[in-house]
C-alpha cells in the first residue's frame, strides 16, 4: 500500500496481489455468514415466538457490544441492530447506552427465553396448524390430512438430521479435487484457485458447443440467423422450406424429416434406469471428485 502510496500508481502484480486478497477476504466473509449468520441458543424448533424471542436476545447483546465498543473495531453498526429489530418485531429502545441497564435487560431476556424453551415444541405445533389452516382454505383438503403430512415430514426431517450427524456428515461436502486430461496423462487438482479455474473453463466450453451444432453452421445459420429467425423457422417445420436440398448433414435431415412426419411413433430406447444414473456418477470412491471433460 505505501509503494502505491508513494509511486501513484499500481503496478501489474501489486494488483494481482490485491485482487488475490479481495478474493481471500470474500470468501473468508462468506463462510462467516454462512457458519455464524445464526444465534444459536438452544434446539428448539422454528415457529414465530421462537423466532421473537431469539431476536429480543440477540439485540441486547448487540446494544452491549456497541457500549462496549466505542471507537474500536468490530462495534455493532447501528443499521445492524435495527434491521435484527425489525425482523423480530423488537419493541424495545435501541437507542439504550447504559452498560448497567443492557446487562440487566440481557438477564431479564434469558429469564423469558428459560421459560419459553420447554413450551418451544407446543408453539411449533401451534405454527404448523396455522399452516394447515391456510392449505386447507387454499385447496379445499381437510385441515387434518395437511397436519399429518406435515408432522411426517418434520419426523422424516429430523431423522436425517440425526443420521447425518452421526455419520459426521454436518458440515458441506462441496468439490475437493478434480481430475482433467494434460499431455495424454490424467491429473489431480487439489488447490481451490485452479479447482474454480478449471470449472469455469470447462463450463464455459459447454456453453460454447452450441456454435459447432448444424443450426451455427452454414448454410442453416445463414437461414436462420444469428439468434434465429422463429418466421423462418415456422416455415422449415410446415415444410415450406426443404433444407434436405440444402447441403445439410445426414442427422439434421433425417431430425428434419422426423419432425415434419405426420405419423411419429414412440422410439424404444434400450437404457435402463440403473444405466442412466450409473452413466452421471462420479469415480468409484470419490466423494468431492469431480472429472473434467468439456464434451
Amino acid at each position: 500500500m505505501e509503494s502505491m502510496q508513494s509511486n501513484g500508481c499500481i503496478s501489474e502484480k501489486q494488483e494481482e496481489t490485491t485482487n488475490s486478497i479481495n478474493e481471500c477476504l470474500l470468501r473468508a466473509i462468506k463462510s462467516a455468514n454462512t457458519q455464524c449468520r445464526k444465534g444459536r441458543k438452544g434446539s428448539i424448533p422454528f415457529s414465530p415466538e421462537a423466532k421473537t424471542i431469539m431476536g429480543t436476545m440477540r439485540v441486547p447483546k448487540c446494544l452491549y457490544w456497541r457500549t462496549r465498543l466505542k471507537g474500536k473495531k468490530g462495534r455493532p453498526r447501528r443499521r445492524k441492530i435495527e434491521n435484527i429489530a425489525r425482523k423480530c418485531d423488537y419493541q424495545g429502545d435501541l437507542a439504550l447506552d447504559d452498560e448497567k441497564e443492557i446487562k440487566e435487560l440481557m438477564q431479564k431476556t434469558a429469564k423469558q427465553y428459560s421459560e419459553f424453551r420447554p413450551k418451544a415444541h407446543e408453539f411449533r405445533q401451534t405454527h404448523i396448524r396455522r399452516i394447515t389452516d391456510e392449505l386447507a382454505e387454499r385447496d379445499g383438503q381437510k385441515a387434518e390430512m395437511h397436519f399429518r403430512n406435515l408432522l411426517k415430514r418434520e419426523e422424516i426431517k429430523t431423522k436425517f438430521k440425526r443420521t447425518k450427524s452421526a455419520e459426521k456428515r454436518t458440515q458441506g461436502s462441496g468439490i475437493t479435487r478434480v481430475e482433467k486430461e494434460l499431455n495424454g496423462k490424467r491429473i489431480t487438482i487439489t488447490e481451490m484457485r485452479e479447482i474454480e479455474n478449471e470449472i469455469a473453463r470447462v463450463n464455459k466450453a459447454r456453453l460454447l458447443q452450441a456454435n459447432n451444432t448444424p443450426l451455427h453452421q452454414e448454410p442453416l445459420s445463414e437461414i436462420l440467423g444469428e439468434q434465429m429467425d422463429f418466421e423462418k423457422w415456422e416455415e422449415i417445420n410446415k415444410g415450406k422450406i426443404n433444407i434436405s436440398s440444402e447441403g445439410v448433414e445426414e442427422g439434421t435431415c433425417l431430425w428434419y424429416n422426423y419432425i415434419q412426419s405426420q405419423d411419429i411413433q414412440d422410439i424404444d430406447i434400450d437404457w435402463t434406469t440403473e444405466e442412466y444414473f450409473e452413466s452421471w456418477k462420479t469415480n468409484e470412491g470419490g466423494k468431492g471428485i469431480v472429472t473434467m471433460n468439456p464434451f
